[in-house]
C-alpha cells in the first residue's frame, strides 16, 4: 500500500512540475514586455488626437475569454490608444505592406503570436508588416472596425516615409481579428477626398485578404465569446445576419487565401468553409487550405500539422504581385 502510495505521490510531483514548466513556457510565448529592446520605437498613432468611439459602460460579466485567457496575454497596456507596430522590409522601396489583426475574441489580443512573430517573419521576406492593437473590450462594435480602418488609411496615406506601396496593401487577420479582417474586406471602405483630414481622403479597403482560423458567421458554428464582447449580451439578431462575414461577400471582395484546421478547438472550421463558398459563389479568386490538424492560434505554427501554411501565403502573395520590388 505505501509502495503505490509513493508512486502516486511521485506522479502527482511530476505532473505538477510539469504543468509548471508547461505554464512558464507558455506565458514566454504569449506575453510581451513593451518596455524591453525597440518596441516603443516601432509604435505609431494611428489616429490624431483622441480616437472615436466609447468604452460600453454596461461591463460584461467574467467569462473563459476574459477572465482566464486575457490575463495569459498580458499586453494590452494601451488598450484604449490604438496604434501599429511596424517591421519594414529590409532594404526594400515601394514595398508590399501587410497589415496584421491580431485574435483574441475581441477580448483581448495575441499581439506576439498572432502579431509580432508573423510580422517579423513576413518582414524579413520582403513584405513590411503592421500589427495594428485595435480596441476591444469594453469597446463594440463598431469601435474595433474605425480603428481597422483608419489603419489602412494611415497606412496608405504614409506610404512614402514608411517605403511601402500604397496599391499593395494586404490585411491579415486570425481569429476574432480574422472576423475583423473580413469586415473590413467587405465594406466599401470608399475615401473622402474632400476631407481635411488628409488620412480620411484615402480608401480603407485593402486590395488583398488573408484569413487564419477566422471567426466568419455570428449565426452558426459561433464562437460565441467573440460575438459577446464585439455586440454585449443581448445583439439583435438583424445584426448578427449583417456581421456574418459570409454574408457580406460580393464580387468586390478583394482576392482571398483563408486557412484553417479541422481540429481547431476554438473557432469551428465550417466557418472557413462558410466564407470560402461565399468566395466560390461571387467568383472572387480565392485559394483555401484545410490542414487536417493543428492547434488554434499558434501563429506561425512550426510544431503543427499547419506549419506550412506560411509559406504556402507567401507564394500565393508572390503570385498577386506582393514581391520586393513589385515584380511579382
Amino acid at each position: 500500500m505505501r509502495h503505490w502510495r509513493r508512486i502516486l505521490v511521485g506522479a502527482a510531483i511530476v505532473s505538477a512540475i510539469a504543468a509548471a514548466i508547461g505554464l512558464r513556457l507558455l506565458l514566454a510565448e504569449t506575453n510581451l514586455d513593451r518596455e524591453r529592446g525597440d518596441y516603443r520605437s516601432r509604435m505609431h498613432a494611428i489616429w490624431s488626437g483622441s480616437a472615436p468611439g466609447m468604452p460600453d459602460p454596461k461591463r460584461l460579466s467574467v467569462d473563459f475569454d476574459s477572465g482566464v485567457l486575457r490575463h495569459l496575454f498580458i499586453n494590452e497596456l494601451d488598450n484604449e490608444l490604438p496604434y501599429l507596430v511596424a517591421y519594414f522590409a529590409p532594404g526594400a522601396r515601394q514595398a508590399p505592406a501587410l497589415l496584421l489583426l491580431p485574435g483574441g475574441g475581441y477580448s483581448f489580443r495575441s499581439e506576439k503570436l498572432d502579431g509580432l512573430d508573423i510580422a517579423e517573419w513576413f518582414s524579413a521576406r520582403g513584405i513590411a508588416s503592421f500589427v495594428l492593437n485595435y480596441r476591444v473590450d469594453p469597446y463594440r462594435y463598431p469601435v474595433p472596425l474605425l480603428d481597422a480602418q483608419r489603419a489602412v488609411r494611415w497606412l496608405r496615406a504614409h506610404a512614402r516615409e514608411l517605403g511601402i506601396d500604397p496599391d499593395r496593401l494586404a490585411v491579415f487577420g486570425t481569429s476574432a481579428g480574422g472576423h475583423l479582417a473580413a469586415l473590413l474586406a467587405t465594406e466599401a471602405g470608399a475615401a473622402a477626398p474632400d476631407d481635411p483630414d488628409p488620412v480620411e481622403r484615402q480608401s480603407s479597403k485593402p486590395n488583398l485578404l488573408i484569413l487564419a482560423q477566422a471567426v466568419i458567421s455570428l449565426e452558426q458554428y459561433v464562437h460565441k465569446g467573440s460575438r459577446r464582447h464585439l455586440l454585449g449580451d443581448s445583439p439583435p439578431p438583424e445584426l448578427l445576419h449583417a456581421l456574418s462575414a459570409d454574408q457580406r461577400v460580393d464580387a468586390s471582395t478583394p482576392p482571398t487565401f483563408l486557412w484553417t484546421t479541422r481540429t481547431d478547438e476554438f473557432v469551428d472550421y465550417r466557418n472557413s468553409e462558410l466564407f470560402a463558398r461565399a468566395l466560390r459563389e461571387h467568383g472572387v479568386d480565392h485559394e483555401y487550405r484545410l490542414f487536417a490538424t493543428g492547434h488554434h492560434g499558434r501563429g506561425l505554427a512550426r510544431l503543427e500539422g499547419s506549419r506550412e501554411w506560411p509559406r504556402l501565403c507567401l507564394d500565393w502573395l508572390a503570385r498577386h504581385g506582393f514581391t520586393a520590388r513589385g515584380d511579382g
